[in-house]
């Protein structure tokens, strides 16, 4: 099969994880993918999250650093004031320094509940949750895309890419937290995994999330492993 896709190129945008998702290059998945976008792109269809951020997750998680995922459904599909949302990694809204999007609220709201009983002066709310990142959580969707204004528009687009991610994950013998029943059917391919809902529905509901003491677990089974726990809310000294 010809491969239209400079694999040196997308080696760079995949970092470590490259040799793990070779295989979609070889075998035209990626292709297919691309081939797509591109024509979506040709008829004025807007993508996000920017082209630049598409694999970011993955190059601010090494491979080797990796301790668990958190796995969602989509990138935010929003603009606002002029910008997308979505920086390509799950939830974060970087992008942005006056807006804190409603799932990322949800989210710490629920961390600070579970970890703090609610109440955490120091605690910092940030928009860039590359401190996740970089502390071995892979924040990840399963469909790396979608188009502006319509969330879930990829999803099936994206997945045979997902499905090849969830085995590795598997090799892995990884903690799984799956955000959401479109991100859930995926689970039945996890050895370890915990379900919940959404940040986003709580919020088109006007509820309150609730992380559901997952976090301390995932935690409770790093440190059953003798590895770090997660940080999973920023602390900073008090004033």
């Amino acid at each position: 099969m010809h491969n239209k896709l400079d694999k040196n190129k997308f080696s760079q945008r995949l970092g470590s994880w490259y040799p793990k998702i070779e295989p979609l290059f070889s075998n035209g998945v990626m292709d297919k993918i691309y081939e797509e976008l591109k024509n979506q792109g040709r008829k004025g269809t807007k993508i996000t999250p920017d082209k630049s951020n598409t694999f970011r997750c993955f190059r601010e998680t090494p491979i080797d650093q990796i301790k668990a995922v958190m796995m969602g459904y989509c990138p935010y599909h929003s603009v606002i004031n002029g910008k997308i949302l979505a920086d390509g990694i799950l939830m974060g809204c970087s992008n942005h320094k006056d807006y804190l999007a409603p799932s990322l609220q949800q989210y710490y709201r629920a961390v600070e509940e579970e970890f703090k009983e609610g109440l955490c002066f120091p605690c910092v709310k940030t928009k860039d949750l590359t401190y996740l990142s970089q502390q071995g959580v892979l924040m990840f969707n399963s469909s790396l895309t979608t188009i502006v204004g319509t969330a879930g528009a990829h999803q099936e687009l994206w997945r045979p890419f997902t499905e090849h991610m969830m085995k590795i994950f598997n090799n892995m013998d990884i903690p799984i937290i799956f955000l959401g029943n479109d991100a859930w059917e995926f689970s039945d391919c996890s050895n370890i995994h915990y379900k919940l809902s959404h940040p986003a529905s709580a919020s088109h509901r006007h509820t309150e999330w609730s992380s559901e003491g997952v976090f301390k677990k995932v935690n409770e089974k790093l440190e059953d492993w003798f590895q770090k726990p997660i940080q999973w809310i920023m602390e900073t000294a008090p004033f």
